[in-house]
């Protein structure tokens, strides 16, 4: 897979995370992400740093794993950065 490819996959990826937290009635869970999503735990958290780099998600420690919700509360999040934005990170 090229890095362009990958870079559109998360980007493709944080899209989705965004859409499922912007739904939820509260926090969600990393793990519910990952089953719902049904992807890897790298890709996962890989897409929730995009997500939390710009300030789009907060992540809060809940036992063996972390909720992720909306930094902005109950405002919709914005879609992720391009995936030329990654590439130049």
């Amino acid at each position: 897979m090229s890095a362009d490819d990958f870079g559109k996959e998360l980007t493709s990826l944080a899209d989705k995370i965004t859409k499922h937290v912007n739904s939820a009635s509260g926090p969600v869970s990393a793990w519910d992400l990952k089953m719902t999503l049904k992807t890897s735990h790298t890709r996962l958290h890989l897409a929730l740093g995009m997500l939390l780099e710009q300030g789009a998600i907060t992540l809060t420690p809940d036992s063996q794993t972390f909720r992720v919700e909306s930094a902005s509360g109950k405002e919709t999040i914005t879609e992720s950065a391009p995936a030329e934005a990654i590439r130049q990170a």
